[in-house]
């Protein structure tokens, strides 16, 4: 089964999951190429497929496909905004197509991380439609990234709602006199009054 998960953009991509990319215009001699490069104490591996514009649409996917299994990557992650340099449609028509043929040939035990940025609402529709029409793929939330990050960032702004509501509290305190620069929210000078 092929579980699809959800990365906020490669930073949040686990370092050890290799990375996969298309290019427009390659040829038929030169489909697969692979980088490697470290990055702290981690290697990044990115395979570039290269779309051959002699090919077919469903030809190149089903070789992007066999390609993959053949690698028996158990884990990675797949940058979808190439695929606009490669249809010329919108992200969302773009990204819908290429999983139609895609789906079709990659039926393998899988998790496959989509960086999302700011689309995820996009994403997570066309992934609910794929989820329909190929019994193969599922969509878990275990495998969305972006939660962890959604509630990071939820945990954060309530820390500092209630620092905010602490300070507030402080100026509310009778006898207590403070000078407050609200663009800085600094307390500048505070006195006692007795």
């Amino acid at each position: 089964m092929v579980n699809l998960g959800f990365v906020k953009d490669f930073n949040q991509c686990p370092p050890d999951l290799p990375r996969v990319f298309l290019s427009s215009g390659g040829n038929d001699n030169n489909l697969l190429s692979l980088c490697s490069y470290p990055v702290e104490d981690k290697q990044i591996w990115e395979l570039y497929y290269h779309v051959s514009p002699d090919k077919s649409e469903s030809v190149w996917i089903m070789e992007l496909a066999q390609a993959l299994i053949k690698l028996n990557l158990q884990k990675w992650c797949f940058n979808v905004f190439d695929l606009l340099n490669i249809y010329y449609l919108s992200f969302e028509d773009a990204l819908d197509r290429w999983g139609q043929f895609f789906w079709n040939y990659y039926n393998v035990d899988a998790i496959v991380y989509i960086p999302v940025r700011d689309v995820k609402s996009t994403v997570y529709k066309v992934g609910k439609k794929w989820e329909r029409e190929f019994t193969h793929l599922t969509l878990r939330s275990r495998y969305d990234l972006t939660l962890e990050l959604e509630n990071k960032e939820n945990t954060e702004k309530k820390i500092s709602q209630d620092k905010n509501k602490k300070l507030l509290w402080l100026l509310n305190v009778p006898n207590l006199k403070l000078r407050v620069s609200w663009k800085k929210l600094k307390l500048t000078n505070y006195a006692l009054r007795g």
